[in-house]
């Protein structure tokens, strides 16, 4: 007597899909926060302990680092991730997780 196995595949998204998403999101606040269009957006398949990164070169924006391992399921939370990366680019390197970044937020 045989039986089946169902096998559920997820939607999985690749660097390029990630990082075109990311923009979208971006794209939602150009116009309240303008040095968001000029901060570029890298996705990294080496990034496992954290969903995304602000990095600042100099103490000034230099890009938005995500995560693939994290990203690749369609269910992660993306958007939460790239508006708190955003958040950090506004507010500043010294802003960390203080007030400054939860109003932006």
């Amino acid at each position: 007597m045989g039986y089946y196995i169902g096998v559920m595949t997820k939607s999985m998204r690749n660097k390029q899909q990630i990082a075109r998403e990311a923009r979208s999101i971006l794209s939602e606040f150009f116009e309240q926060y303008p040095i968001l269009r000029t901060i570029p957006i890298r996705v990294s398949s080496r990034m496992t302990r954290a969903g995304g990164s602000a990095r600042f070169l100099n103490g000034e924006p230099f890009e938005i680092v995500l995560s693939l391992p994290f990203h690749a399921d369609e269910s992660s939370p993306l958007r939460e991730t790239v508006t708190h990366e955003a958040a950090h680019v506004v507010a500043g390197i010294r802003a960390g997780h203080g007030p400054r970044v939860d109003r932006t937020t």
